[in-house]
């Protein structure tokens, strides 16, 4: 705000404030245009996916939360993830369907079954697929190893 004040005066730098805050918070920014005109561009954030816990515990009934931001109002959206070295669209497991909000926001639940022996303990990309088929939004999908019995004789650690 003092770099605004000093080149263009108190009220310009407050309005110039004001407007820099609010597209920042709508998801839109200015920034340089990175060439030698000087001139400033608008630049849109893309959609913002999260997915937790994480990592994931590898048992059976676990539940997954999957949220989105950012994306187009009232889009029907597919959820992707690979399976047994095949992509698979999951949006048939998870409730409610993932589908945005008047604000382009979801949060979908999914409920882990035998699948996760098909997607294996590591790190996966979880992605989010609009009605075209075309990747919006992806992010990480940490399977933790499967967890050991104790054997026989041996007591668990608490």
């Amino acid at each position: 705000m003092i770099v605004f004040k000093k080149l263009l005066g108190a009220r310009s730098a407050a309005i110039w404030g004001m407007a820099f805050l609010m597209v920042t918070v709508a998801g839109v920014y200015l920034a340089p245009r990175g060439d030698a005109s000087g001139e400033w561009i608008y630049v849109k954030e893309g959609p913002v996916l999260s997915v937790s816990p994480t990592p994931v515990p590898n048992k059976r009934n676990t539940v997954v939360t999957i949220a989105g931001v950012g994306f187009e109002p009232n889009e029907e959206l597919g959820i992707r993830i690979e399976m047994g070295g095949v992509m698979s669209d999951i949006r048939h497991q998870v409730k409610p369907a993932p589908k945005t909000d008047g604000d382009g926001s979801f949060v979908s639940q999914w409920k882990l079954g035998r699948e996760t022996r098909l997607i294996g303990p590591g790190v996966k990309v979880l992605m989010i697929v609009d009605d075209e088929g075309d990747v919006v939004a992806h992010a990480p999908f940490v399977l933790a190893e499967v967890e050991k019995k104790a054997e026989k004789g041996e007591k668990k650690k608490k």
